[in-house]
């Protein structure tokens, strides 16, 4: 499905610019389901469109990732995301992987159907763990998998998260520690 941003040369859509390492206009790039970059455009004559595209679905015909029985809600960027839940005065659901079969094993247990409708209460945002990745740095996360709730309103949201788990998780589990974290912060403004 092809996506169009306008980024009018760095003055639109900053986060997106920047999270796809966007130098140039225009810039086509090819992601996975998850936002992923797979590939670039180089060539931009119409028979290296068709070949690149061509080229990409030779390479991912058939491939399988995790089985997601709903979508997630990802929004694409993390400052995007946090932003959002701030205006939004909901809680920021950050899930964080390794992209390893573990990580896919609980992204999987996220898109459970029974998980869909509470996920509708967080703004949900997926970090792949990297080498000097500052926002698993502010998480405290370096391999594996994480989902963590903070409260982006907070005065420091990164000091108390309202949920961490880590590593593989159910989507019981999952429930059960978004829901505590919801009930939290319920109760934390309610004594506000």
């Amino acid at each position: 499905m092809p996506i169009l941003v306008d980024c009018d040369w760095g003055r639109k859509n900053k986060d997106i610019s920047s999270e796809y390492q966007v130098r140039g206009y225009p810039t086509v790039i090819f992601t996975d389901p998850r936002g992923k970059v797979v590939s670039k455009l180089g060539d931009r004559s119409p028979a290296g469109v068709r070949k690149a595209i061509e080229d990409l679905a030779k390479k991912y015909r058939g491939s399988e990732g995790p089985k997601m029985e709903t979508q997630i809600p990802y929004v694409s960027a993390y400052d995007a995301a946090f932003e959002k839940a701030k205006k939004d005065g909901k809680l920021l659901l950050v899930f964080l992987t390794d992209e390893s079969k573990r990580a896919a094993g609980t992204e999987s247990e996220l898109a459970k159907k029974d998980l869909a409708k509470l996920l509708e209460k967080f703004v949900v945002v997926r970090v792949v763990i990297e080498r000097d990745c500052k926002i698993c740095e502010k998480h405290g996360t370096s391999s594996g998998c994480a989902v963590h709730v903070i409260d982006p309103n907070a005065e420091d949201p990164y000091d108390e998260p309202l949920a961490r788990e880590i590593g593989k998780r159910s989507s019981r589990s999952l429930e059960r520690a978004l829901e505590r974290a919801l009930e939290e912060h319920d109760k934390e403004q309610k004594d506000v």
